[in-house]
């Protein structure tokens, strides 16, 4: 067993092989989750309305969608797009929740991949490098996130790549090599397609400027070179403004009109009540939304920002934006799928734990305290994203599985172009099969409101998760058409780990609109 211990702690034949073994890893845990990777998590609100935004950036006339602003009659435009768009296209390649949810698994792969790229970039040991990088890929927030066809995944993968770009710079300078000036236009070009990725993407941007200033730090203390080492800095930031800029226009221009009307419904929605409660609300549930993250990564977590609050002296610049995004995230919505952005920065800092310092190294404590930490960090990741939610989803496949939606929704209602108000749950059956599907997208001031009651009014069927008479309004308009119960029989696994099957559908007909509609016919 000793043996055993310290061949991992030391692995001497890793270089040899290093990126061999590096994606025979990764394909055995991707071939591992293929088989449950449509039923966990079960299709979610995030993961359709990425998709939709996907659809209707550039289809924004489109009388229909699961983004729906009822008071405004139209859809809800992201214009930050990149993301989104390979979602769709995605989707309608595969026609199912598969599709989207592999590209979010090689946006994982990507992401894990560069990132070992670049903790080696900043002279983190192979074998360190190695193990952070699976736990970045099985870290239980960040399996949520790309399990779950978000698109986090991309976005902080362009980050690791700008990173690695920037910092090959910088061991080129100290090194007395000479820089090469394409790596430059390509940040540029990286992280402008990362801030149209998705929109928390710009909680990344910090980590980057650590990089950039560093390399700024060292570029101002070089002494005796040639005029463009000496001023390495001034054609660096031209090319890299060039590359950003070339991409922003590159990539803003296709939906220039919508961008312009995106940023007034920006606008518009800060001015107004709501955003003052919503963000009371998220300010009240904070303490128990960082709880239930802390829940499912507690040794990133914890061990990332305690490790940036003991490297404070030796890399003040990494553990001040750790501390700085913790806290935007803290004070914004500490959720899990926020927290993911939180998860490079701690793996940055855990690594920089294990960069050569003497004085430290010497210390047998702390040498085998550090290494017992990442031993735990890999054994929780494990544990949680491959073991307990792959034995989950396998006990609830009758509960969990998206065909069996699609069924019930072709035999009660049918094909169609119908108008429907659906879960989230149902959004990819209602494509298939030709619905026009609707959800809203912010809150509804009121069951009477007059938008809403017109709204309703023009739905063919509604299907709902609730059938108490308190929540349902349209009791007078709407007859009850059928119900689909997808619980797993095995109740005592239900909520197992937080695992949670599709819940009880119920199905409601216009009749009163579809006998008008069936007699103009």
């Amino acid at each position: 067993m000793n043996f055993m211990v310290k061949n991992f702690m030391r692995p001497k034949n890793l270089g040899r092989h290093f990126w061999l073994c590096w994606f025979l890893a990764l394909l055995t845990i991707f071939i591992l989750n293929l088989s449950t990777l449509t039923l966990s998590p079960t299709v979610w609100m995030d993961e359709v309305q990425i998709v939709d935004y996907g659809r209707t950036i550039f289809d924004p006339s489109t009388d229909w969608s699961i983004t729906w602003l009822v008071s405004e009659n139209r859809p809800l435009i992201s214009v930050l797009y990149l993301g989104n768009l390979l979602q769709n296209l995605t989707y309608q390649i595969f026609r199912s929740p598969l599709g989207p949810r592999l590209a979010s698994s090689f946006g994982a792969i990507f992401a894990a991949t560069v990132c070992v790229g670049f903790l080696l970039s900043l002279k983190t040991p192979k074998w360190v490098a190695f193990v952070l990088g699976l736990v970045l890929f099985l870290d239980p927030i960040f399996v949520s996130s790309y399990r779950g066809a978000r698109v986090d995944c991309w976005a902080i993968g362009l980050c690791f790549l700008t990173c690695w770009l920037i910092r090959h710079q910088t061991n080129s300078l100290e090194s007395s090599s000479s820089i090469t000036k394409p790596p430059f236009f390509i940040t540029g070009l990286c992280i402008s397609a990362m801030l149209f990725t998705w929109p928390t993407a710009i909680f990344l941007t910090p980590l980057i400027a650590t990089e950039f200033v560093h390399f700024y730090y060292l570029s101002q203390k070089s002494k005796n070179r040639t005029a463009f080492e000496i001023f390495p800095l001034d054609p660096s930031i031209t090319l890299l403004l060039a590359g950003f800029t070339l991409g922003l226009v590159a990539i803003s221009l296709p939906v220039l009109s919508e961008l312009v009307s995106g940023i007034k419904t920006i606008l518009a929605f800060s001015k107004s009540d709501s955003i003052v409660t919503n963000f009371a609300d998220k300010v009240k549930s904070a303490p128990r939304q960082f709880l239930t993250s802390l829940s499912l990564s507690p040794f990133l977590l914890l061990g990332g920002i305690t490790t940036a609050l003991i490297l404070t002296s030796r890399y003040k610049q990494k553990s001040f934006v750790t501390l700085l995004v913790l806290g935007l995230i803290i004070f914004s919505s500490p959720y899990g799928n926020r927290f993911v952005y939180l998860i490079p920065y701690l793996i940055v800092v855990i690594a920089l734990l294990f960069v050569e310092d003497s004085s430290v190294q010497r210390r047998i404590i702390i040498y085998w305290l550090k290494r017992l930490f990442l031993v735990a960090l890999l054994i929780w990741s494990i544990t949680i994203s491959l073991g307990v939610r792959n034995i989950v989803a396998l006990t609830q496949v009758e509960g969990r599985n998206p065909e069996r939606i699609l069924e019930f929704a072709e035999a009660v209602i049918g094909e169609g172009d119908h108008k429907v108000l659906i879960p989230y749950e149902l959004y990819y059956a209602g494509r298939d099969l030709g619905w026009k599907v609707y959800n809203f997208f912010g809150y509804i001031q009121s069951p009477s409101d007059s938008d809403y009651k017109k709204f309703l009014s023009q739905m063919d069927y509604i299907i709902t998760t609730d059938r108490s008479d308190n929540n349902n309004h349209f009791r007078n308009e709407f007859t009850f058409k059928g119900e689909l119960n997808s619980l797993v029989e095995n109740k005592q696994n239900k909520f197992f780990f937080g695992g949670r099957p599709f819940p009880v559908y119920y199905v409601y007909e216009n009749s009163m609109k579809n006998k008008i509609d069936s007699k103009s016919r």
